[in-house]
């Protein structure tokens, strides 16, 4: 007769607690606090002391201009050691390159304050409510700045910027359409022409329609519209074939694959998706045209034909 017995128990399995996951340190170069704030400071005025020191006691250097630049020099140098001996190498690289960005902007950003706050200043007497609606049609160069109005001139431009836009926009769409969608031997040819009339002068333009419409047809709005379309079109192609390049070829290829044809693919999910960036070619087509004056004195005014 045998006996059972029971297993040995076993032995109690040490388990070892894994210590709590620390949260990620994210570096983050653009957060600054105010010791950032003081090391700018710092450095701006230790850059103005140390020039101030070169430029009035050790050189016989003078100029405001090259004091400025030296300073700007010396801040940066500063500047970019103070913020790699506290926050490493990226954060300072970050920060001097936003600090050069920012320099560049003002200098941008400056003088067209100072261009239209001028103008502003200078005109502001003349602006008043019968100003849009009177014109120069009894006014000569002898009468007061105060007498007529802009009505002609806006009521101009707004007929013959809307012409333009009739004119370049579905012409550079459908050509952009045809470069970046279709392509085949006759793009390379396209593209060269187009590239060849980004930088045509805005006095060729209006000379060719000169030439071709107004010894024909005679002055007119119209024409001064087809000069500012040849303007137009190859800026809006141009921005137009890029933006469409910019949509993902899955897309088309999902569409494809349902049984669109590439008119439809095109039509139906290409434009619509490019549809933001087609109105931002347009409106970079109306800034480069609405500007210009030189073709539209040969076309609308200005050009006395024998």
């Amino acid at each position: 007769m045998s006996i059972a017995t029971a297993p040995p128990p076993s032995p109690p399995v040490l388990r070892l607690e894994e210590p709590p996951e620390e949260p990620e340190l994210r570096i983050r170069p653009r957060r600054s606090g105010p010791d950032d704030v003081v090391g700018l400071v710092g450095a701006a005025v230790a850059a103005f002391s140390l020039v101030w020191l070169v430029f009035e006691w050790l050189t016989p250097m003078s100029g405001g201009f090259g004091f400025w630049l030296c300073w700007y020099v010396a801040f940066l140098g500063l500047y970019a050691t103070v913020t790699y001996q506290r926050r490493g190498r990226m954060v300072a690289v970050d920060r001097i390159w936003t600090v050069v960005l920012t320099t560049a902007a003002l200098c941008l950003f400056v003088p067209m304050v100072f261009i239209v706050g001028y103008t502003i200043y200078k005109g502001y007497h003349a602006l008043r409510p019968t100003f849009f609606t009177q014109d120069l049609r009894y006014t000569s160069s002898l009468n007061k700045a105060t007498d007529g109005g802009g009505k002609h001139a806006i009521i101009g431009t707004l007929e013959q910027v809307g012409l333009a836009t009739l004119i370049s926009v579905p012409l550079g769409v459908a050509t952009a359409v045809f470069l970046s969608e279709i392509g085949g031997r006759l793009a390379r040819p396209v593209r060269l022409v187009v590239d060849t009339m980004t930088a045509i002068p805005t006095i060729v333009a209006g000379l060719f329609v000169f030439a071709t419409v107004v010894l024909t047809l005679g002055q007119s709005g119209f024409a001064g519209a087809l000069a500012l379309s040849v303007l137009m079109l190859p800026t809006v192609t141009k921005t137009a074939e890029l933006v469409l390049k910019l949509v993902p070829g899955g897309l088309r290829e999902a569409s494809l694959a349902l049984g669109g044809s590439q008119w439809r693919t095109t039509k139906d999910v290409v434009l619509p998706t490019a549809r933001s960036g087609l109105v931002t070619s347009v409106i970079l087509g109306i800034a480069r045209a609405i500007g210009e004056t030189a073709p539209l004195l040969l076309t609308i005014g200005g050009a006395f034909i024998v």
